[in-house]
C-alpha cells in the first residue's frame, strides 16, 4: 500500500535531489492542539481517580522534557483537505511512498541518522493517527489503567520520586 506526503513543490524538488526526508516539529503542525491534546484525553479518563493530578502532572513534565518530530502521511493521495493544508493550497504534489519500505526504515535504527549522523537514542515508528475522541479515550485507556494500578500498588516505591 502506498502512504501519500502531501508538500509543496518546492518540498518534493528537496526531497528528491537530496534523497531526504525532513522531520518536522510536532508543535509546528497546523493542527495546534498537535502534542497537547493527549493530556486532555488522559483527564477526562481519570475523572474520580485519587491519582489523577500526579498522572497529569507527570504527564506535563515529561512532555517539557522531549521533542515530538513527525512525518505526515495519509492513506488517500486525492484528498482536498490534504490539498489545502499542506500542499500549497493545491499547487503542489502528493508524493507516494510504500509503507513496507518505510516499516523497514523504521526498524533499522542504523538507516535513520540524524543531522549529526549519529542514530543513537533516535526511535521511529510508523503509525496511524487517531482523530475521534472516543476511539483516542478507547486507545488509550488501557494505558491508563496500567499506571493507576502500578501506582495504586507501588504507592511507597522510592523509584516514584522522580514524578512531580
Amino acid at each position: 500500500m502506498s502512504l501519500y506526503h502531501y508538500c509543496s513543490n518546492a518540498a518534493f524538488v528537496s526531497i528528491v535531489e537530496s534523497r531526504t526526508i525532513w522531520l518536522s516539529l510536532l508543535t509546528l503542525s497546523n493542527d495546534t492542539l498537535e502534542g497537547r491534546h493527549v493530556r486532555s484525553v488522559v483527564d477526562a479518563l481519570l475523572q474520580g481517580s485519587e491519582y489523577r493530578m500526579q498522572i497529569l502532572d507527570a504527564i506535563e513534565a515529561v512532555s517539557e522534557g522531549f521533542t515530538a518530530v513527525g512525518f505526515c502521511l495519509s492513506k488517500k493521495g486525492n484528498l482536498l483537505s490534504q490539498w489545502r493544508g499542506y500542499a500549497d493550497d493545491a499547487r503542489g504534489v502528493a508524493i507516494g511512498f510504500n509503507e513496507n519500505v518505510l516499516e523497514n526504515i523504521c526498524n533499522n535504527e542504523s538507516a535513520v541518522p540524524t543531522t549529526d549522523g549519529d542514530s543513537d537514542g533516535c526511535v521511529f515508528h510508523l503509525r496511524e493517527i487517531v482523530y475521534g475522541r472516543e476511539d483516542q479515550a478507547a486507545h488509550l485507556q488501557h494505558n491508563v489503567d496500567l499506571l493507576v494500578a502500578f501506582l495504586r500498588d507501588k504507592k511507597d516505591c522510592p523509584a516514584l520520586d522522580y514524578l512531580p
